[in-house]
C-alpha cells in the first residue's frame, strides 16, 4: 500500500479548456509549522502507518491526546497542529473550524484532513532568483546573521534602495512552483486518499467522492469569468453521479491521471500568462503599488508604500485576503475584516490592521509597529519590532527574532545637533497623539542613547498640526514615522491591543474574533530554523527554541488614536479598545490619556 499509484491507461476525459485548477493557497502560506518531528522522509509511508494505526483505533476525528501520542510530541504541539489546520481548512462547515478554540481538543480533525495537513509539512518554499550585483547593496546591511544567504541582500532596507521586488517571486511564480508539488506528489496524496478493493483486480485501489472532496485542502477549480467552489462536480468521472445514491469509487489511477491532465493544462496557462521576467526595467509594482486582484480568490497587495499615509476601508477591499509588502517610513491602516493577512518585508512603518477572521503572518520585517486583531498571529524573523495584538489564540514566534543595539538616524543627528531630552507637558501630549512612540522615544531612552533637538520637532509638530487642518495631513503618522527612524526597540515586544476605529467591533464579530478573549503574552515559540524555507540560516546552523518575546513595560504603552478623518463618512458603534486591559496598562493609558486636553484629543 506504500507504493505509489500511477495514471491509468483507459480513457480519461479530456480536461475542459474553460476550466482552470488552483492550488489553494492558505495550507502553503500559513500552513506550514516548522516543527522537525511533521517532517517525514518518507511521507509516504510514514502518513500510511499512522493513517492505519489511527484507522484500528476507531479514530475517525483525531483529538490532540491521540495525535501528541502518534507523532510523539507534546500536547502543546498537538493543540497548534490542530489549531493551524483549522486556520486554513477549505469546508467552513467542519466542525473544527466551527469550534471554539476552548473545544478543539474535544472535536479533533478529520483523519484525511489532518493526513493531507501533515503531507504538505514537506513543501520548500519558492527560491527567489539570485541578485545580479550583490557588491551593489554590501554596504547597506554588511554584517552576518541568521539573515545571511539571500535574505542578507534582501533585507527590507535593501529592496528600497537596490530595487530587488523585481527579483522575489511573483504570485504567478509562486502558483507555478505550487503546482509542480502538487504535480509530483499527487500519485503519493491520491494512496492516501485511496481505498483497496476486497477481491482481486487490476486497479488495486480506488477513491470514493468523500475521499475526492478532501482534495479541496489543497486544490480549487475555477470556471474562467467565475468564482465558483466546486470540487468533485468540476470532475467528470463524478459529475454525473445520481445525488440521491452513493458515488461509485473510481479507480485511483484515472482520477490521477486526469487530475495531472488538468494541473499540465493550468501550468501551461499560469507560464503563457505570466512569462518570466528576467532584470529587466522595473515595473509598475516596484513602485508605491496597490493592486487588487481580478478574483476574490486571490490576495490584494499593498506594495511599495514609503514616507506616506495610506489607508483602507472596507468598501475598498473586495478581497478577504491582504498582503502588504515591501513598505517603508509609513504608516498604514487597514480597517477592514479580513480571512487572511501577510506583512512582508517592511521596515520602520507602524501597520494597523483590523480585523482578521483566520490568521496573519508578520516576516522579515524590520522596526516595525504593528496593531492587530486576529485569531491567530505568527511572527517570524522580525527585528525590533513590537507588536500590539488582540488574539484569541496564542501567538507563535518562529524564526531568529534577531537582537540588536539601539541605533541612530545619522541625518537626524547631524542635521540638529546633539541635546539631551527631558519630559515636559509637550512631550506627554506628543506621547498621547502618537500613540505611545514618543513615550517610547522621549521618556523611555536612556540619554547616552540618542539625542536630538526636541524644540525642532515641537516647531516641526506645529507645522504639522496647520498643514493637517489645511490639508488633511495625517500628523500621527508623521510622527510614529520619525520616531520610528530614531530609536528602534532592542528586541522583539508585544503588547496588547492599544486602539480602535468606528466599526472595530462590527468587524471583529463579522469575521468571528472574540474581544473577551485576549492571550497576546502567552507565545508559543518554535525553531529557529524554518525547514520549509532553505535561505533563512546558512549552511549548517543547527536548531534552536526562538526566543520569546518580551512584554512591553507598562510605563511605555498608551493609547494609540487612529485620525477621525481617516474614516470619512464610516459611522459605526465602536468608542474604545474592546479588549479588556489589565490594571498596570490600563492604569499608564490613563496616566497618559489625562495628560491629553480634551480639546487635543477630539480633533482626531
Amino acid at each position: 500500500m506504500t507504493d505509489p499509484i500511477g495514471p491509468s491507461t483507459s480513457t480519461i476525459p479530456n480536461p475542459s479548456p474553460t476550466t482552470l485548477l488552483h492550488p489553494r493557497r492558505e495550507p502553503f502560506e500559513h500552513g506550514l509549522l516548522p516543527m522537525q518531528k511533521l517532517i517525514f522522509t518518507d511521507p509516504l509511508q510514514a502518513l500510511t502507518s499512522l493513517k492505519q494505526k489511527l484507522v484500528s483505533s476507531s479514530i475517525q476525528r483525531v483529538d490532540s491526546a491521540a495525535l501528541a501520542d502518534a507523532l510523539q510530541i507534546s500536547l502543546d504541539h498537538a493543540r497548534l497542529v490542530l489549531d493551524t489546520l483549522a486556520s486554513v481548512l477549505h469546508s467552513e462547515s467542519d466542525p473544527l473550524v466551527t469550534s471554539r478554540f476552548d473545544d478543539v481538543d474535544s472535536v479533533g480533525a478529520d483523519l484525511l484532513d489532518l493526513i493531507l495537513f501533515l503531507y504538505i509539512q514537506s513543501y520548500k518554499r519558492l527560491l527567489p532568483r539570485s541578485h545580479k550585483d550583490a557588491a551593489a547593496v554590501a554596504d547597506v546591511w554588511p554584517s552576518t546573521s541568521a539573515f545571511d544567504g539571500y535574505l542578507s541582500a534582501l533585507s527590507p532596507l535593501q529592496l528600497v534602495r537596490c530595487n530587488t521586488r523585481r527579483f522575489m517571486p511573483s504570485q504567478a511564480d509562486e502558483v507555478a512552483h505550487q503546482l509542480s508539488y502538487l504535480q509530483k506528489h499527487l500519485a503519493n496524496i491520491l494512496s492516501l486518499l485511496s481505498e483497496p478493493v476486497e477481491g482481486e483486480g487490476e486497479e488495486p485501489l480506488v477513491i470514493s467522492m468523500e475521499g475526492f472532496e478532501h482534495l479541496g485542502f489543497l486544490i480549487q477549480f475555477e470556471d474562467k469569468g467565475s468564482d465558483g467552489d466546486f470540487l468533485s462536480q468540476a470532475a467528470p468521472i463524478f459529475a454525473n453521479s445520481d445525488p440521491d445514491m452513493p458515488a461509485v469509487p473510481v479507480p485511483a489511477s484515472q482520477v490521477l491521471g486526469w487530475l495531472l491532465q488538468n494541473i499540465a493544462s493550468s501550468l501551461e496557462h499560469v507560464t503563457e500568462k505570466n512569462p518570466a521576467k528576467e532584470n529587466g526595467p522595473p515595473s509598475g509594482s516596484d513602485q508605491d503599488v496597490v493592486k487588487a486582484s481580478p478574483s476574490v480568490r486571490s490576495p490584494c497587495f499593498i506594495e511599495g508604500v514609503s514616507k506616506s499615509s495610506y489607508v483602507k476601508q472596507a468598501s475598498d477591499l473586495k478581497n478577504s485576503s491582504l498582503k502588504v509588502i515591501n513598505c517603508h517610513d509609513s504608516v498604514l491602516y487597514i480597517l477592514a475584516p479580513l480571512r487572511y493577512a501577510t506583512i512582508y518585508g517592511c521596515s520602520d512603518a507602524t501597520i494597523v490592521l483590523g480585523a482578521v477572521g483566520k490568521a496573519v503572518r508578520v516576516e522579515h520585517c524590520e522596526r516595525v509597529h504593528v496593531i492587530i486583531a486576529a485569531k491567530r498571529v505568527c511572527i517570524a524573523n522580525c527585528r525590533e519590532c513590537v507588536f500590539f495584538l488582540g488574539v484569541n489564540h496564542r501567538p507563535l514566534i518562529v524564526g531568529d527574532n534577531h537582537k540588536l543595539q539601539n541605533w541612530l538616524s545619522h541625518s537626524l543627528c547631524h542635521s540638529w545637533g546633539p541635546m539631551v531630552l527631558s519630559t515636559s507637558a509637550k512631550s506627554a501630549k506628543l506621547s498621547t497623539l502618537t500613540g505611545g512612540w514618543c513615550c517610547l522615544a522621549l521618556k523611555c531612552t536612556p540619554p547616552f542613547l540618542f539625542s536630538f533637538n526636541f524644540s525642532m520637532v515641537c516647531h516641526i509638530y506645529d507645522e504639522k498640526r496647520r498643514e493637517e487642518k489645511r490639508k488633511g495631513f495625517d500628523v500621527v503618522g508623521w510622527l510614529a514615522r520619525l520616531l520610528l527612524r530614531v530609536r528602534g526597540e532592542r528586541c522583539l515586544k508585544v503588547a496588547p491591543y492599544n486602539t480602535y476605529y468606528s466599526r472595530l467591533e462590527e468587524h471583529m464579530t463579522e469575521v468571528g474574533i472574540e474581544a473577551i478573549i485576549n492571550r497576546w503574552d502567552d507565545t508559543l515559540e518554535l525553531g529557529m530554523i524554518d525547514p520549509h524555507n532553505s535561505l533563512s540560516h546558512p549552511a549548517g546552523v543547527s536548531d534552536a527554541q526562538a526566543e520569546s518575546a518580551t512584554r512591553l513595560d507598562p510605563d511605555h504603552f498608551t493609547k494609540f488614536l487612529i485620525p477621525n478623518w481617516l474614516e470619512g463618512e464610516s459611522t459605526g458603534s465602536t468608542k474604545d479598545n474592546p479588549f479588556p486591559l489589565t490594571d498596570p496598562y490600563l492604569t499608564s493609558q490613563q496616566k497618559n490619556v489625562n495628560a491629553l486636553s480634551p480639546t487635543d484629543e477630539e480633533e482626531f
